[in-house]
C-alpha cells in the first residue's frame, strides 16, 4: 500500500484540525526520499529534519544497546509519522530509524 502526501499527512494526529488549504500547502513544501529496505533514515542524536510521514512501505524505530543489540521501538506504516518529538522540543532524533 501506498499514499500520496496529502492522504498522509490528512492521517497524522497533530495535523487533523488543520484546513485542506493548509495541509496541501505543507505537502508542498515537503520532498520525497526513496530509500532501500534496511537504509538507515535517521541516526540517534541527529539533528532533526522535519517531519518525516511513511508514504510507503514501513520505517522502524530502534536504539542499539551498549552491547550493540537492537531494540525495537515501533514501526509506522503508510500515513505513520516517526519521529515527531524534536519538532516539538527542538532536540535531535531520540531514536534511530531505518526501511522495513
Amino acid at each position: 500500500m501506498s499514499m500520496n502526501r496529502l492522504e498522509a499527512l490528512g492521517r497524522v494526529l497533530f495535523l487533523k484540525g488543520l484546513s485542506d488549504a493548509l495541509i496541501t500547502e505543507i505537502a508542498a513544501s515537503g520532498e520525497e526520499k526513496r530509500l532501500s529496505r534496511g537504509e538507515l533514515l535517521f541516526a540517534e542524536n541527529e539533528r532533526c529534519i522535519g517531519l518525516l510521514v511513511v508514504l510507503a512501505g514501513g520505517v522502524k524505530l530502534y536504539k542499539l544497546d551498549n552491547r550493540g543489540r537492537e531494540l525495537t521501538l515501533g514501526m509506522e506504516g503508510p500515513g505513520g509519522s516517526v519521529a515527531e518529538l524534536p519538532l516539538f522540543d527542538g532536540g535531535n532524533y531520540p531514536s534511530r530509524g531505518s526501511v522495513l
